[in-house]
């Protein structure tokens, strides 16, 4: 895989960016802190971002409320000193059919999602 940069003003340990969670933990490759869903920010890291190793995760779901919308692909770039180490993409089967308007909006169709693993399978790949 090739490596990307990451842009000069993330690299150069710009402190505007903010880190926003809604899960219970976020953590590095040194341990997870607790940090409920509060947002984090760079200053909160305690070093500059271009020497944190993270990942940055994006999910596209089916809809908008959790009820009724399953996840349809998982993205995650992982950084290491302003490089990326390594990517992730997958497919995963929401359980639910995909609206119209979402395959308009993401352009994921329920023939990309058919035969795709389960969000619990994808995540442990």
């Amino acid at each position: 895989m090739s490596q990307s940069r990451i842009p000069q003003s993330i690299e150069s340990g710009a402190t505007h960016v903010g880190f926003e969670s809604s899960a219970t933990h976020v953590g590095s490759e040194s341990g997870a802190t607790h940090v409920g869903s509060q947002a984090l920010t760079i200053e909160d890291i305690g070093q500059p971002l271009w020497q944190t190793t993270f990942v940055v995760v994006d999910l596209e779901t089916a809809g908008g409320k959790p009820s009724d919308a399953g996840i349809t692909e998982i993205g995650a770039v992982k950084v290491r000193g302003g490089e990326v180490v390594s990517e992730f993409r997958t497919f995963c089967a929401p359980g639910v059919p995909i609206p119209a308007f979402i395959s308009v909006l993401t352009g994921i169709t329920d023939h990309h999602v058919a035969g795709a693993p389960s969000v619990e399978t994808a995540v442990r790949e």
